[in-house]
């Protein structure tokens, strides 16, 4: 048996909070990979001598 009180239809989410939440995980995406290479950079500044780590931006 259901309880009529409780809703069963749900309703979806509109365009703009779609929009907003894509945005939000494209700006962290955009953080952690400008994090990624500084500490890359940083790591290649710190350990020239290795030569795998100075990639194919030098």
């Amino acid at each position: 048996m259901s309880n009529p009180k409780i809703p069963t239809q749900t309703t979806a989410p509109g365009f703009t909070a779609l929009l907003r939440a894509n945005l939000v995980v494209l700006t962290a995406v955009g953080v952690f990979v400008v994090l990624a290479y500084l500490i890359w950079r940083g790591a290649a500044a710190l350990f020239p001598e290795t030569g795998w780590l100075q990639g194919p931006l030098n």
